[in-house]
């Protein structure tokens, strides 16, 4: 985040302006905003730092472990730039109003400003069946009650729990759950307000970059810049403020000495070069989630998996409105704040390389899955119309592991298919070994984009051809899959810190004694898949809700 820090940076303080009264002005103009958003208290930074919560990444109980058939697909375009460009954020410092009776004046709070608050749940109940929303790991140490029924890290239902939610976390919480009672303290708030047009306009331009260098030859390094620049844009909002100190001290090693919270707030709030406020982050991933929560909504039965910023689901055509209703309504919004900040609307809207538009924030349609399988979050598997089969498994890297999958479970005659890939070779006057081994060939016709190799090009259109046992290959997928160490791309690095005295072999076939005082040795890893008994004795009796 330090490259789009120093450029987020000099927008806000300096913009373009040419002339230095302006430059001034707009300098000032910030300064005076910063002043105003400080963290007031230890208890403020902390209840804000329970309030974080990253991307919502979960697969639906109705569907997990079961292969489906013609499975849709939409993603968010950059979806937290959108939120940073487009929605509210707090905009003033906040206000303690302490406990809070659940009634009129609370809603009013909701309704009107940026809120952060302690709720304890009693009696919890899922109001839908397709989809939990409440993670465990957000609930306060100790508060969430034995009885609890968890679905892969989130809630079902329990007794109480105590739980920091923002306004926007609460309205998603009152479409996902029911509850007998609720207790709502330490209720701070905020004036709501867009993020400054400076901030707004440093954005933008690297949205603009990144949709504009794509596809275009010679700019792939500018274009992976820009891509990885707006990605951070976020994640520079929400860098810890209080940090631990580390020192090495000669006769004890690394040494850990804790943060004095009020001097690192102190110094946070002080700091004549701070541009951005903690808050801020907190409220894009909320932002952020609610979008989301609002399609699954709208997919209820339909929804299978969803991750961050987009949303896997059956029966996809007559969901359609709802995409329709949503980006209309996103355009709307982003017509709102470039009329409010004098910003030209067409930024939001760049165009790519072939004169596409691409608007900031609207869903966009994916092609679709003929097969569609998933195994929990980050774990699923599918088949393209065109027979291409594609996986994304934390763990696994999908260019060697569709290979051996194909290989292990597709049914076909190994020497039947290295026989072919042989030909292929053979066909193309090729005598390099490498092309002779059918994983190897795969695995570069899976991972290369079409047309940067005939050979590639060709083996990849032979695989496609074969009539794999695409059932062999979604039922192993799931609970005790195993994947070899050389086919999974994952290695592990162990650290040696004693002193090693061996004999290398460079490279000439040369021996050589090395002495080294430290090293490391990474070695390839096995994959094993494998889910929680909770999960898995949820799986075999979904929970319903009752009337």
């Amino acid at each position: 985040t330090g490259y789009v820090r120093n450029y987020v940076r000099s927008r806000c303080f300096y913009e373009a302006a040419s002339d230095s009264q302006l430059r001034k002005q707009i300098l000032m103009s910030y300064k005076a905003i910063m002043k105003s958003l400080v963290v007031q208290s230890e208890d403020e930074y902390a209840q804000l730092r329970r309030a974080f919560m990253g991307g919502f990444t979960h697969a639906s109980i109705l569907h997990s472990n079961r292969m489906l058939s013609e499975v849709g697909s939409a993603d968010l375009t950059s979806s937290y730039p959108y939120t940073i460009v487009a929605q509210y954020f707090p905009m003033t410092r906040f206000e303690y109003i302490g406990n809070v009776e659940f009634g009129r004046v609370f809603k009013e709070y909701l309704d009107t400003r940026c809120c952060i608050f302690e709720c304890v749940f009693y009696d919890l109940q899922p109001r839908v069946e397709f989809e939990n929303i409440l993670s465990a790991s957000r609930c306060h140490p100790g508060s969430l009650s034995d009885d609890a029924v968890i679905n892969n890290g989130r809630i079902v239902s329990c007794s109480s729990c105590r739980t920091t939610l923002t306004e926007l976390d609460f309205d998603s919480m009152v479409k996902f759950y029911t509850w007998s009672a609720i207790k709502v303290f330490d209720l701070r708030v905020a004036y709501r307000g867009y993020l400054p047009k400076a901030l707004i306009l440093a954005v933008l331009d690297l949205y603009r970059n990144k949709t504009e260098l794509k596809g275009i030859i010679g700019k792939e390094v500018e274009y992976l810049v820009s891509k990885g620049m707006i990605n951070a844009c976020f994640g520079m909002m929400v860098t810890n403020i209080v940090r631990d100190q580390f020192e090495y001290d000669n006769q004890y090693g690394w040494l850990r000495a804790e943060a004095n919270i009020q001097n690192e707030l102190d110094s946070y709030n002080k700091n004549f070069n701070r541009f951005l406020y903690y808050g801020w982050g907190v409220w894009v991933t909320a932002h952020a989630r609610h979008n989301l929560f609002s399609a699954i909504y709208e997919f209820a039965d339909d929804y299978v998996y969803a991750d961050t910023d987009s949303i896997k689901g059956i029966n996809f055509d007559s969901h359609m409105n709802y995409f329709k209703n949503y980006n209309r309504a996103v355009v709307d919004s982003l017509i709102r704040v470039c009329a409010e900040l004098n910003i030209p609307y067409e930024m939001c809207a760049p165009k790519t390389k072939k004169g596409v538009k691409k608007t900031l924030g609207v869903w966009e349609i994916e092609e679709g899955y003929r097969l569609f399988k998933t195994a929990g979050a980050k774990r699923y598997i599918y088949v393209y119309h065109n027979n291409q089969l594609q996986l994304t498994v934390g763990g696994l890297n999908k260019s060697q592991a569709v290979p051996y999958l194909l290989y292990k479970y597709g049914g076909g005659s190994a020497s039947f298919i290295e026989e072919a890939a042989a030909a292929i070779v053979t066909a193309h006057n090729l005598q390099n070994p490498y092309y002779n081994n059918f994983l190897t060939v795969a695995r570069k016709a899976y991972s290369k984009a079409p047309g940067s190799d005939p050979v590639v090009d060709e083996c990849l259109k032979f695989i496609l051809s074969i009539d794999f046992d695409w059932k062999s290959i979604f039922d192993n997928f799931g609970e005790g899959l195993m994947v070899p160490p050389q086919h999974t791309g994952k290695s592990t690095v162990d650290y040696i810190d004693d002193f090693t005295r061996a004999i290398c072999i460079d490279y000439m076939g040369a021996p050589a004694v090395v002495n080294e005082c430290s090293s490391v040795y990474m070695e390839a890893q096995p994959y094993v898949m494998s889910i929680t008994a909770a999960y898995r004795e949820l799986l075999e009796g979904v929970y319903h809700v009752e009337d």
